[in-house]
């Protein structure tokens, strides 16, 4: 595979999804991924299934993350192993592991060690908790850090427990924010013709997503709360019941003749639509239960005021044709989705 990491050689240490994920994308974008297995069982995640059929013996999960990668029977357990690792290493660009802290350095296969043969070596570690600090020697798996970090206390109805986000953002998001670093130290060694550690804490990772939402505590004072589909600074910003199917429709605007067009697209009728010129955003979002009853605490957008929007599809003509952003929730089928080059690929 072509790329601008054609010339880079990857030696992938890593297990399961945060590591895998990282030295996918940089496959993606060209580089020699070879990924080090135990040749006994291979990856956890080659049997975390569903397979993807009998005759591999490969699991859906293992597949979706390690396309392209060569694969390398060795046991870094035993002195043979490690001496082909070092081998290895010694020539390669970067090195990607995930083990508890220390693992490695108790194999003589941390970054101090193997810098002596290769002093251009990037050597990225990823774990739960950083490579040193009171929760370092503390595993940690992708729900662990998401609600550590916060992502879970925010997610989920008002009235319902903290839910974990349908996708593995405790692991992945780690494994971007490796690549990128990973990149600039690349981009750094360049400059200088060293290579350098990185330690990425997947905890960190997730307090970094929280974003606005330790900016606005500490702005009110008042604890970020589970608000659903909802946004805490925009209405209307949700997803919207319809007979086929959910509707996302999102407003990030205080200009009023936005706000007009888009009660005119969708049907919207006095009191809603109607607010004095000056009040603009954060009166709507104040006045949010006025703006969203109507559809989400209805059980049907045919029982509310917008006539032509009982369908998805109508509903996103609707709000489009308004100049707002919609989109229907879409399942894993894919039947239905737009014929985006993207998603198509």
């Amino acid at each position: 595979m072509s790329g601008p990491l054609n010339d880079i050689t990857v030696l992938d240490v890593s297990r399961v999804l945060s590591g895998p994920f990282c030295t996918m994308l940089m496959r993606d974008l060209g580089a020699r991924v070879i990924k080090i297995e135990s040749p006994r069982r291979g990856d956890m995640a080659r049997h975390m299934g569903p397979l993807v059929d009998e005759k591999s013996g490969d699991a859906a999960y293992f597949v979706s993350i390690n396309r392209g990668k060569e694969s390398v029977g060795l046991d870094i357990f035993t002195t043979q192993g490690q001496e082909l690792l070092k081998r290895l290493a010694s020539k390669a660009d970067v090195l990607v592991e995930n083990y508890v802290p220390g693992t490695m350095a108790g194999l003589g296969l941390d970054y101090a060690s193997l810098k002596a043969d290769n002093p251009r070596l990037v050597y990225a570690s990823i774990s739960g908790f950083g490579q040193d600090g009171p929760y370092a020697q503390r595993t940690a798996l992708d729900i662990i850090v998401q609600a550590m970090g916060g992502l879970m206390s925010v997610t989920g109805e008002p009235d319902g427990p903290p839910l974990r986000p349908g996708a593995s953002l405790g692991d992945s998001t780690a494994g971007l924010f490796t690549g990128m670093a990973i990149l600039a130290a690349l981009h750094e060694r360049e400059q200088t013709g060293a290579g350098q550690h990185i330690d990425m804490s997947m905890l960190d990772c997730q307090v970094t997503l929280m974003e606005n939402a330790f900016s606005r505590y500490f702005a009110t004072r008042e604890e970020p709360e589970r608000l659903g589909s909802r946004h805490p600074a925009a209405a209307p910003f949700q997803a919207f019941e319809t007979s086929d199917g959910h509707i996302v429709v999102a407003l990030l605007t205080d200009d009023e003749a936005a706000w007009a067009r888009f009660c005119v697209a969708v049907g919207l009728r006095p009191p809603v639509c109607q607010q004095p010129p000056a009040d603009g955003q954060p009166r709507r979002f104040g006045a949010r239960a006025g703006l969203c009853v109507p559809y989400a605490d209805c059980r049907g957008v045919a029982n509310a005021a917008p006539r032509g929007w009982h369908t998805l599809r109508a509903g996103e003509q609707r709000v489009s044709s308004g100049g707002r952003p919609s989109g229907g929730t879409q399942r894993h089928d894919y039947r239905d989705t737009p014929r985006h080059v993207g998603i198509m690929a």
